[in-house]
């Protein structure tokens, strides 16, 4: 069976997941475009540095996407990491949690989210 089309159900890290209708999943490398059926190992278990967080809803306009960010510097602000984000689109909201290195962007569209995870 071909890898195309289905339903974007879920992202981890870099990997993609697609549903297709006769029940089975593949999974495509968000950066490669490299496709397999097999679950990448550990996809289950990825604290992701990066990728978008959660299981995303059909796409639709207006669909805000949130993005986490790890490894962040010590002693890094809400400001310093909001100016290091707002390049790369219109930020709706920031998290940082500073103590544990990590944060996140929620930006006002898909393509706004997915300019930082490529840059990163």
């Amino acid at each position: 069976g071909a890898m195309v089309g289905g339903r974007q159900v879920g992202t981890r890290g870099e990997w993609a997941e697609f549903a297709l209708q006769d029940g089975r999943s593949y999974y495509v490398h968000i950066i490669s475009g490299e496709k397999t059926w097999a679950r990448p190992a550990g996809y289950e278990h990825v604290a992701s540095r990066r990728g978008v967080t959660g299981i995303p809803a059909p796409f639709a306009g207006g669909m805000q996407s949130n993005v986490y960010v790890g490894s962040l510097p010590v002693g890094i602000t809400d400001f310093g990491f909001r100016q290091l984000f707002g390049s790369f689109g219109t930020i709706i909201s920031t998290k940082v949690v500073s103590e544990l290195h990590y944060g996140f962007v929620k930006y006002a569209t898909m393509q706004e989210a997915q300019n930082a995870i490529d840059a990163m």
